[in-house]
């Protein structure tokens, strides 16, 4: 069994310019125009827009990306925006495993075969057998096997978070006498690792018959029986307890930004409020930190509203305001 070192490449876009580092981000950015229905002109803002980034997208930093937001109608306005994050945190390679086909076992060792009979499975109606790990036998994944008549078949599906590396694959007229994987018929290795994979074949082997001969799966009659022995070895992915990302606002956007309890941050501070004028720019930063042995994407996006300042429009179109009532 080969061990692997997994390098990550991350890549951090942000508008239409992109740095390369050891993270990635993928920053969108989106608007909603609420036009007023109250009184004349036009209530209407700007796709928010990153103005600046501090560059810190790397494990065991902190970064701050500034975005702007202009009132670009010809009504006084109050703004809201609504942070997305995403995160992906990335799977790490955990500990590796080996797999055998659950069926007749060899003797008294782990490995273990099936016998199959030509003929009785299709690929619609295959022959399912569990894929087994240690002496409790774990279930892993699951074979499928099936022919045509003139070719045997096998598809081997893994359970989610296991990912293969190597088999090796035992098909026969007689069962295996040996536990060892490394005798078997058909090898094969996988680099990137793949979670499921299948496998075919024209003939099998004959071990009745000195030396050891291939036969022609179509030359096997429907009803007699075919060994088959499979191993399967490869890795676990699992997810690190300290991979991670803490975000919130940044203190520079303080105090002019109060959070409501529907998760918008609302333009204004504790007393109310504050209004924008047409043309004026606001502008809001959020910091993310990252942890020393982040692996992972961010995926960040802004969405902002406005509504017109008058005639109790903030608390007819966002009756959760942080000030309602007050």
């Amino acid at each position: 069994m080969k061990v692997r070192i997994m390098v990550c490449i991350f890549v951090l876009m942000v508008m239409i310019f992109s740095v390369v580092g050891s993270t990635a981000a993928w920053f969108t950015t989106e608007s909603q125009t609420m036009e007023n229905v109250f009184t004349a002109g036009t209530v209407k803002i700007s796709q928010p827009e990153v103005v600046s980034d501090s560059g810190g997208w790397k494990p065991g930093k902190c970064n701050t990306v500034k975005l702007k937001v202009e009132n670009t109608g010809s009504k006084k306005s109050y703004i809201r925006v609504k942070p997305k994050v995403d995160i992906d945190y990335e799977k790490i390679i955990g500990r590796d495993y080996s797999t055998w086909l659950k069926g007749i076992r060899i003797g008294g060792w782990q490995g273990q075969y099936i016998e199959y009979e030509k003929g009785s499975y299709t690929e619609s109606n295959p022959r399912k057998a569990e894929l087994i790990e240690g002496a409790q036998e774990h279930v892993r994944g699951h074979a499928y096997i099936w022919d045509d008549g003139s070719q045997l078949y096998i598809r081997i599906n893994m359970n989610d978070d296991y990912f293969v590396d190597e088999y090796q694959i035992y098909t026969d007229k007689k069962p295996p006498t040996s536990h060892a994987p490394g005798q078997y018929h058909f090898k094969g290795e996988f680099d990137p690792m793949v979670n499921k994979f299948n496998f075919t074949t024209s003939y099998v082997y004959d071990s009745l018959v000195a030396p050891r001969r291939k036969v022609e799966f179509g030359n096997i009659e429907n009803g007699d029986k075919v060994c088959i022995a499979i191993h399967v070895t490869g890795y676990v992915m699992e997810y690190s307890e300290d991979n991670y990302v803490e975000w919130d606002l940044a203190e520079v956007s303080e105090p002019y930004w109060v959070k409501g309890d529907d998760g918008w941050w609302y333009y204004g501070t504790d007393q109310g409020p504050i209004i924008v004028q047409p043309g004026e720019c606001i502008y809001i930063s959020f910091t993310f930190c990252l942890s020393q042995n982040f692996k992972g994407t961010i995926d960040f996006s802004l969405e902002a509203e406005a509504v017109q300042t008058t005639h109790g429009a903030i608390d007819y179109i966002w009756p959760d305001n942080p000030w309602r009532g007050s």
